[in-house]
């Protein structure tokens, strides 16, 4: 064997190893960059576990719900008048949707959600859960019609087209009475409003 061809055994060894070792390197390097996308979707998937896990803080609407009179004074005194005011807004939606709701439970649908809404509507649900005078005497399933006893004791028919109340006659909006029947054979059992 020459001098030369020695030589050129020697060279394709050496390219023969180059190559082995750029193969390894290469081989090394896309063998850290899986581990490091194996880790990042690791850390990914771990950590939206963890949000997941985590138990949530309750919202102030709901510490209130479950708190006794004084809690919610004292949870009240500690909030700014614009937090007040947002939770304030927030229970009162969830009113109209549980009148809107107990409304269209007893068929009574010619009642748009809107209409919940006007003016004095609000006054009108509050005096039905709270005023302990008015007595539903007579309530028919099957056409969702009801005679109620009145805060002045007078007798008023209604179904979910309206009443015989003056409140009703003179402004064509559901009056007391029928909020009293929705609060009561509607979806709305729990009169806490």
């Amino acid at each position: 064997m020459t001098l030369c061809d020695k030589h050129k055994i020697n060279m394709w060894f050496r390219e023969i190893i180059t190559e082995t070792d750029r193969g390894i390197k290469m081989g090394v390097v896309i063998f850290a960059s899986i581990i490091i996308v194996v880790s990042v979707i690791a850390i990914v998937v771990a950590t939206k576990t963890y949000k997941q896990d985590k138990p949530t803080k309750p919202t102030t609407l709901e510490m209130l719900r479950s708190a006794s009179d004084s809690e919610q004074k004292r949870i009240l005194g500690k909030m700014s008048y614009n937090e007040r005011k947002r939770i304030q807004k927030e229970i009162d939606n969830n009113i109209l949707n549980m009148i809107d709701t107990a409304f269209k439970s007893i068929n009574w649908t010619v009642w748009e959600d809107c209409v919940h809404k006007a003016d004095g509507q609000f006054d009108r649900m509050k005096r039905a859960n709270f005023d302990k005078k008015m007595k539903i005497l007579d309530y028919s399933e099957h056409n969702n019609s009801a005679v109620v006893r009145g805060s002045s004791r007078n007798q008023y028919s209604l179904d979910g087209l309206g009443c015989n109340c003056q409140d009703y006659k003179r402004r064509n909006l559901p009056c007391k009475h029928m909020y009293l029947v929705a609060m009561e054979h509607g979806s709305v059992k729990d009169k806490g409003l």
